[in-house]
């Protein structure tokens, strides 16, 4: 099609970033891991002009100051399929109490909810 593809790569333990790490392995698009690397590939901010990052304004993320095993545990989970407390342990690595005890952060913040057949994660409502 001609068109240029950019990923920015995910965590290496979520199965939600395999497709991209895909494209990027493969050089079917390019890395992208800096404001810098868009601005060179869509050929923007000339010398002189503010950088994209500079111009935008920090924003904060629902994962930001989540402990460790609580990021990890939001990696592995996904919007569409439900996970049983097993599935998260085994792919996240932590013990059972590890993963409990990141399952009832991320509820508690409302990032992640329990379902009839396990977890998954919560679409965040703008205000």
């Amino acid at each position: 099609m001609g068109r240029d593809v950019a990923a920015v790569p995910g965590s290496v333990f979520s199965p939600n970033s395999a497709g991209t790490h895909k494209l990027i392995r493969s050089g079917s698009a390019e890395l992208i891991s800096s404001p810098a690397d868009v601005e060179q590939l869509l050929g923007v901010a000339p010398e002189g002009q503010l950088p994209i990052a500079a111009a935008a304004d920090p924003r904060q993320y629902p994962t930001d100051g989540l402990p460790s095993e609580a990021a990890l545990v939001f990696d592995v989970l996904s919007f569409r399929n439900q996970l049983s407390v097993d599935e998260v342990c085994a792919r996240s690595g932590l013990t059972v109490i590890e993963t409990l005890k990141a399952l009832a952060l991320l509820a508690e913040r409302r990032l992640a909810a329990e379902h009839e057949l396990g977890w998954k994660l919560q679409r965040i409502e703008s205000k």
